[in-house]
């Protein structure tokens, strides 16, 4: 954002550095038939029942099925905490 001082000239406000929060860590643990909530796109949250867990490119993935005959794989940050 550039602000216009007193003098007519233009300046640029700058903010100080902020770290980045470092991410959580996950302990949640799930099994097959656990109901959860999931969000599978920006305004679309499903609840789900877990099918699998798997580990993939290190990983945890959970295989979910949701709706009617409807199957998806997600990451756990896609889980919402309740």
């Amino acid at each position: 954002m550039y602000n216009l001082s007193q003098s007519g000239t233009v300046t640029r406000d700058t903010f100080p550095h902020v770290p980045a929060k470092k991410p959580r860590e996950d302990n949640r643990k799930f099994q097959a038939g656990d109901r959860i909530l999931v969000s599978l796109s920006a305004r679309r949250v499903e609840e789900a029942t877990v099918k699998a867990v798997i580990q993939q490119d290190n990983e945890t993935r959970l295989i979910v099925d949701y709706g009617h005959d409807e199957t998806a794989t997600v990451s756990l940050w896609q889980v919402r905490r309740e």
